[in-house]
């Protein structure tokens, strides 16, 4: 290749780096970080400048004189080439991942169960972190946790998704919580509301095993109805909800231990009830605010079934049992947990804890430090007409308090009450719990259960409703005889789910869902130690911290000084 040509190529390049410039710096403003595509251009600009620098120094030379030029090339081709191998390295350092965790107890690694969970993905899974512009950091968090994911495993991608700018992806997958994570894969999706490698790997272990968890909503008892109504005390909203998290959702008769589809309820179309067998490894029992009372056939179904492991959201209604001759006697059901509710309903004497004015209408505190509560900060849950939850002295389960009143509140025990000022002698003064959890390892066995059967819903053709046919839903996640813990979660007043809060208030539908998801765990879901960062307290004397001072403060000053010294003297 000729020496002219050499130089011609070398001038082309010049040319093409002054637009090349234009078009970069205009795709920087536009998008304001350095994306692939704005890197590779600018390792591009640089190699045009470089090869039109070494193939026509006379250009240079004119300016700055031969000598001058000829050094300049040289320390130029040099700092191009350090500039465009560090750019190289970020580029591959941003393709994969690479870390040392250099805590004692591998605080920044992912566990070797959740790395178990990965490596038995059978099918590409897509986690889709929504954000907004006031999540941002918990964004980049999630980010920097299933990087650690996609670097143990090639079936897991990851997207990110702002709610602000791409809100028609949201809505696609009915996200409600700022953030949150979604694991989707063919028609199933798990969503994951708590940042954590506990969470996001449970949410991964679930929708790999497929078990799709079954609530059984009570009926019965002038419990909370599955189907709207004007008042508000329905659960429709709860049931739609449940239904788009892939839970299967039944109204459940406890009298005759039979169910049919919530989707049938709700649309208003017959099927026919199917008989139901109580499965702890697999159901959820939702009882919200009965008034009408158990008998002891179902007082024993339901106690035995939370024995072997069950779990269960009760909510009483003091509203709905004002006449204590006639009131539910759901305390039945929770007496060998040594917990109950109370008769009478929360008086809330402080104007920052109640909503609307109303000395009824609560705010109460979250108590955070649990998993049902920890990513509620800075919301409220609101929750109408309640009444408190007691615990015994005697109680051996673990309780935790959920939601609590102020100090300033009280429980009027006359119901219904003649006054609403507090009365000394007969209230109740606060604080007081309004939302509590109970959990105590399961007393009884469960039993064997193989298969669960579900309702496929009736189809009305021509006006003639087919009969609803049995069919077979997924094994339980849980096998016989692996311990199960027995967990409730204790409402003071069904409003708190009900159609008239849930579907309005984000703090509420976070609650809610927390606690399903809670309750949604059994022994044999995946467990994560608790690795707690550790600290290693390093001591330094009055006489070390002196020295460390003057050193930095003095000495280094002084050695930089004399460096420079001998350097002008050595040239001089």
């Amino acid at each position: 290749m000729s020496r002219n040509l050499i130089k011609q190529i070398g001038k082309l390049l010049g040319f093409v780096a002054v637009p090349l410039i234009i078009v970069l710096a205009i795709g920087f403003i536009a998008v304001r970080r350095f994306e692939w595509y704005l890197i590779l251009g600018l390792l591009v600009l640089v190699v045009c400048i470089a090869v039109f620098a070494a193939t026509n120094p006379e250009v240079w030379q004119r300016r700055l004189g031969r000598q001058r030029v000829s050094s300049t090339i040289s320390g130029f081709v040099v700092i191009i080439a350090l500039v465009g191998i560090i750019a190289l390295a970020n580029v591959l350092l941003q393709r994969v991942n690479i870390q040392f965790d250099l805590t004692q107890n591998q605080t920044f690694t992912i566990n070797d169960a959740s790395v178990k969970v990965l490596e038995k993905l059978n099918q590409p899974v897509t986690a889709f972190i929504f954000y907004s512009g006031n999540t941002q950091s918990q964004q980049q968090n999630a980010s920097d946790l299933l990087k650690q994911y996609t670097s143990r495993t090639d079936k897991l991608t990851v997207q990110t998704v702002n709610v602000d700018s791409d809100p028609i992806t949201a809505q696609k997958y009915n996200v409600k919580t700022d953030p949150s994570v979604i694991f989707a894969s063919g028609t199933r999706q798990e969503e994951v509301t708590t940042i954590d490698e506990q969470s996001l790997t449970r949410g991964l272990l679930r929708l790999e095993t497929g078990v799709t968890r079954r609530v059984l909503i009570t009926t019965g008892h002038q419990e909370y109805t599955p189907d709207a109504n004007q008042q508000g005390t329905s659960l429709s909203a709860a049931i739609k909800a449940l239904t788009d998290n892939n839970y299967n959702v039944m109204i459940y008769n406890t009298s005759t231990g039979t169910a049919t589809q919530a989707s049938s309820a709700t649309s208003g179309t017959a099927t026919t009830p199917v008989p139901v067998t109580l499965d702890p490894n697999n159901d959820i029992l939702l009882i919200a605010g009965p008034r009408g009372k158990f008998s002891d056939d179902e007082k024993t179904r339901i106690t035995n079934f939370l024995k072997q492991g069950g779990k269960a959201l009760i909510a009483y209604d003091i509203a709905g049992n004002q006449d204590a001759t006639q009131a539910t006697n759901v305390n039945d059901l929770l007496a060998d947990w040594k917990v109950s509710f109370a008769r009478g309903i929360i008086i809330e004497g402080d104007q920052d804890k109640r909503a609307q004015e109303s000395a009824t209408y609560l705010v109460p505190t979250i108590d955070t430090g649990n998993d049902i509560t920890a990513n509620l900060t800075g919301q409220n849950v609101f929750i109408l007409n309640s009444t408190a939850i007691n615990k015994d002295a005697a109680i051996t389960a673990t309780f935790t308090q959920l939601l609590s009143t102020s100090e300033n509140s009280y429980l009027k025990t006359t119901i219904p009450p003649a006054t609403a000022e507090y009365e000394d002698g007969k209230d109740v003064r606060g604080p007081l719990v309004v939302a509590a959890s109970v959990e105590q390892q399961a007393t009884m066995a469960a039993p064997t259960v193989t298969a669960t059967t579900t309702v496929t819903p009736s189809v009305t053709i021509s006006g003639t409703t087919a009969a609803a046919t049995a069919a077979p839903t997924a094994t339980p996640s849980t096998p016989s005889g692996t311990p199960l813990n027995t967990r409730i979660v204790l409402l003071g007043s069904p409003t708190a789910i009900s159609d008239a809060v849930l579907s309005s208030q984000i703090g509420d539908y976070n609650f809610f869902f927390n606690a399903m998801n809670y309750l949604n765990e059994t022994g044999s879901d995946i467990v994560i130690s608790d690795r707690t960062p550790t600290t290693t307290p390093f001591p330094v004397s009055a006489s070390q911290s002196s020295v460390a001072f003057w050193s930095s403060f003095l000495g280094l000053p002084v050695v930089i000084l004399l460096i420079g010294l001998a350097a002008w003297w050595r040239r001089r």
